[in-house]
């Protein structure tokens, strides 16, 4: 039953490694569209700004500006194709509280509409609207419109007079909103300042703030505009104004606003907070791919262990027949001996990591996780032994497998001496096992987690009773000193390993702060 578990397990881990992959693809174009989206917006208005302050350079060039003329530069900018929802552009004189029929001649005089400046207001100064393009039956209905005599316009036109830049209202509903299809909105001011000296300063106390060059805004229409391209309807975004609560919700196409990454534009001074997360049920729901490859990974994984259940039962009559017909040959008889005493040494090792790795885990999947990884060690030096046809493996390629996949063995976390020193199976497959798990134990909580390297040492001592090999691995820059009264699973593996079937001997210990650690047993010299 060992080996269709372990097919099963070995495939599911492929599909499920395949399934963090694509999920972590995912979660990058998630990622990629939300910020796409963020910039779109910002890049949207930013060239509604733009407009803005060309439309400023053209009342600053000219004497007296005509409605003829502003329609003809507005035809030229292209309002309609460059800026989907703005309301239009226009410009707020700066007038008297009392009206002197200044406001209500240009009207006249413009649109035809015998108006004068409205609401009623108790501030000092009044902003009225004088142009409004384009001439449409909502633009209309705000002609004379005193802007400043409403507190949130008016805190928007003081910023603007403050720094002289671009200012942003918080959420509004525009005067133009006279049908059934009312939508939040928002305006930007520009201010028209007087030159002193040739230079147009707002900052001068001698400058006059002579009115605003201003743009209503239609927030879904602009929003909706900014996100239309077909990659950037699959994300959800919300967005508020100034502070995240329900009274500032300025625009939202998602069934559940308020979830999602936060992300902040400034838009004129003003900042807007964007809520935005993926509402596909392909990217985010149970028919997301990874969770499709993950699906099919475990049927393959059930079918798998079907499939190596036959195979096994096929291989093993095979055996039983390949070994009566190696029973008559001499030479055939010594294969499958060393074949037999390899495979019951490896079984051995599996069962013993199999037991401990079950002792010192906590979980199922940390269970499968270390006993995964052990096994990965066995099966690198498997590899290793493999290309020498069993003979022997290199002790330095053994170490730089096992290490390099913990840490990069040519980085300065890492420094590998000694000679050239070859292992045959068994020394091999102990060493392997027992440097994946002191590799281990660094990443975790050793040299390679706090930040400072491994040095390991090894040499071949001769002595009168014959050879000895020695291993020295040696953490230093630890921040923290481990607790060597504590065993876990690395230190019965050791003993398992190198003290039991190698005969040898492993130690731990602390010296000046550094944990060293000595692995030596007996070596045959070639």
């Amino acid at each position: 039953m060992r080996v269709p578990i372990l097919t099963a397990l070995l495939v599911m881990g492929l599909f499920g490694c395949a399934s963090y992959m694509v999920n972590r693809a995912e979660t990058a174009l998630q990622s990629a569209q939300m910020e796409q989206a963020a910039q779109r917006i910002d890049a949207r208005i930013d060239a509604q700004v733009s407009l803005l302050y060309s439309v400023r350079a053209f009342f600053m060039n000219s004497d007296e500006v005509t409605r003829k003329e502003l329609q003809g530069f507005l035809s030229a900018a292209e309002i309609s194709k460059r800026a989907p929802g703005m309301q239009g552009v226009g410009y707020a004189m700066a007038d008297r509280v009392e009206p002197d029929g200044t406001v209500r001649r240009l009207l006249q005089a413009r649109y035809g509409l015998d108006r004068e400046p409205w609401p009623e207001t108790d501030q000092s100064k009044r902003f009225p609207i004088v142009f409004l393009e384009p001439n449409d039956e909502r633009n209309r209905a705000a002609l004379g419109y005193d802007m400043y005599s409403n507190a949130v316009r008016r805190q928007a036109m003081d910023m603007a007079i403050q720094t002289g830049q671009p200012a942003a209202t918080e959420k509004v509903t525009l005067v133009q909103e006279i049908d059934e299809d009312v939508q939040p909105g928002f305006l930007i001011y520009l201010p028209l300042i007087s030159t002193v000296d040739g230079v147009s300063d707002a900052s001068d106390s001698r400058s006059t703030v002579e009115g605003f060059i201003y743009a209503p805004f239609r927030a879904r229409d602009l929003l909706e505009a900014a996100l239309s391209e077909a990659e950037l309807k699959t994300i959800g975004v919300t967005v508020y104004v100034g502070e995240e609560t329900p009274d500032t919700l300025l625009f939202s196409n998602d069934e559940a606003p308020g979830e999602g990454n936060l992300h902040v534009i400034q838009v004129a001074n003003m900042d807007w907070l964007l809520r935005l997360h993926p509402h596909d049920e392909l990217l985010s729901g149970w028919l997301a791919p990874s969770k499709l490859i993950l699906f099919f990974g475990v049927l393959v994984s059930l079918l798998s262990a079907l499939i190596a259940r036959g195979q096994t039962q096929k291989l093993r009559a095979s055996n039983a027949l390949s070994t009566e017909r190696l029973a008559r040959a001499e030479d055939r008889d010594l294969m499958l001996r060393e074949i037999t005493h390899r495979m019951k040494n490896a079984i051995a090792r599996i069962q013993s990591i199999a037991q401990l790795s079950a002792n010192n885990s906590q979980t199922v999947d940390s269970y499968v996780n270390t006993f995964v990884g052990r096994l990965q060690a066995m099966a690198n030096a498997q590899d290793l032994l493999t290309q020498t046809r069993w003979k022997s493996s290199g002790l330095r390629a053994l170490l730089e497998t096992e290490i390099g996949q913990i840490v990069d063995t040519n980085s300065e976390n890492v420094s590998l001496s000694g000679p050239t020193v070859h292992l045959d199976g068994g020394q091999a497959q102990a060493v392997g096992l027992v440097v994946h798990e002191l590799a281990t134990n660094a990443s975790k909580y050793g040299a390679f987690k706090q930040g400072g390297k491994v040095d390991i040492n090894w040499a071949v001592k001769k002595h009168d009773e014959g050879a000895q090999f020695d291993l020295v691995w040696r953490e230093t820059g630890l921040t923290n000193r481990p607790d060597l009264s504590r065993k876990g699973f690395g230190t019965d593996l050791a003993a398992l390993m190198i003290d039991g079937q190698m005969k040898g001997k492993f130690s731990r210990r602390i010296d000046s702060g550094d944990l060293v650690i000595r692995i030596g047993f007996p070596y045959t010299l070639e």
